[in-house]
């Protein structure tokens, strides 16, 4: 120590206390100790430390820490590593596919003509367009009396989660498209009081949740199919107001 405290130029008193002190403490802690006295020595006779690295002032962001530990001491544990937390999905994000139907139907019916078609087509949370609902992951739609004209897309079949849909009292034309069929979750098909023509399809009859399917008040043609029958949900059912055999 005598041969250490010249080389190091520690002051009498202070060769004389660190060791003293460093006596009452455990293995690792004094070669931490010691380390410490050490490099304040180095600087404070004009020398570089090991380390390189200078003291972060007041308000700075603190020194990065070593990217390992002294020989013999153990490496501190990452409780105080400062961790990135994931980036929180917004709950009015939509998959993109919930999105390409929408649009389709805006396109199909006419959209530019609506009543009220306030935040359509724009990058609004889907909830915030008008007439679109949001619920626990499920979707309702609800269109009603709106001055939709045109058709309804093929591409509404493509929302899974849709458990209503409203489109009736407009204007809309065409046939109802059989891709309805593949609405697992739908319980309210609301048709009634369009210009809807051709079969209704029997593909409706793969919905096993529906409970309302008002379709009165169109054109319709044809056979009722037997398939509606197996709808073992269905409480109200309306055809009246068409031309079906």
């Amino acid at each position: 120590m005598t041969e250490r405290r010249k080389t190091l130029n520690l002051s009498p008193s202070l060769g004389f206390i660190i060791p003293k002190i460093a006596d009452g403490l455990g293995l690792t802690a004094r070669r931490v100790l010691l380390g410490a006295v050490a490099a304040l020595s180095l600087v404070a006779c004009g020398l570089p430390s090991n380390s390189g690295a200078s003291a972060p002032t007041r308000g700075s962001q603190a020194a990065a820490a070593p990217t390992s530990a002294p020989a013999g001491i153990a490496a501190p544990s990452s409780a105080f590593a400062v961790v990135a937390a994931p980036a929180t999905p917004s709950p009015s994000s939509a998959p993109s596919r919930v999105r390409d139907a929408l649009t389709a139907l805006y396109n199909a019916a006419n959209g530019d003509d609506w009543t009220n078609g306030d935040n359509w087509l724009t990058n609004a949370p889907i909830e915030d367009w008008r007439g679109v609902s949001v619920d626990g992951g499920y979707i309702a739609l609800d269109l009603e009396d709106n001055n939709l004209s045109g058709r309804i897309p093929p591409e509404i079949g493509n929302l899974p989660n849709l458990r209503t849909l409203n489109l009736s009292d407009n204007n809309l034309s065409g046939e109802i498209p059989p891709e309805l069929g593949n609405l697992p979750e739908l319980q309210t098909l609301h048709l009634s009081d369009n210009n809807l023509s051709g079969a209704i399809p029997p593909d409706l009859g793969n919905l096993a949740n529906l409970r309302w399917l008002p379709l009165g008040g169109n054109n319709l043609s044809g056979a009722i199919p037997p398939e509606l029958g197996g709808l073992s949900k269905l409480l109200g059912l309306g055809l009246e107001r068409n031309d079906l055999s």
